[in-house]
């Protein structure tokens, strides 16, 4: 995957490891901007909140933070929308209501700047029609 990355995109330094270790390869205060799209549902509610005191942690101030979840409660396995066969539930998904998201974006300064919400309809669709994607942008206030 690396190299393909760098075939695209020139070389650069990829960090290849589990998110949850973020702090690992950033110090505090040093990144403008985390991009999470369609990834953060696959963390463990349990390391949920961890992982975005990190997030904000790493952020320089005034820095941007763009994420989505899925939203609904409770953990499941599901399918992978990209195999063929079905029924196999490889794919950890973790669903937070907005009321679990607001409640921790609060207790960190950040200030929400957009939201939305998406039905996926897609046959690829993790869950299709099941589950609304929200994305949210927040900036880090101080």
């Amino acid at each position: 995957m690396k190299e393909y990355a760098y075939k695209i995109h020139g070389e650069f330094p990829y960090i290849i490891d589990d998110m949850i270790n973020i702090k690992k390869h950033f110090s505090n205060n040093s990144v403008d901007a985390v991009f999470a799209v369609h990834s953060l549902f696959h963390i463990p509610k349990t390391d949920f909140k961890k992982l975005l005191c990190d997030i904000y942690d790493i952020l320089k101030i005034n820095g941007i933070f763009l994420f989505s979840y899925q939203i609904g409660q409770g953990e499941e396995m599901s399918d992978e929308p990209y195999l063929k066969e079905k029924g196999k539930n490889v794919l950890y998904m973790s669903y937070h209501t907005k009321e679990e998201i607001n409640d921790l974006l609060s207790q960190f300064s950040y200030k929400i700047l957009y939201t939305k919400e998406k039905v996926e309809t897609s046959d690829k669709a993790i869950n299709s029609n099941k589950v609304t994607t929200a994305f949210v942008l927040v900036k880090k206030d101080k």
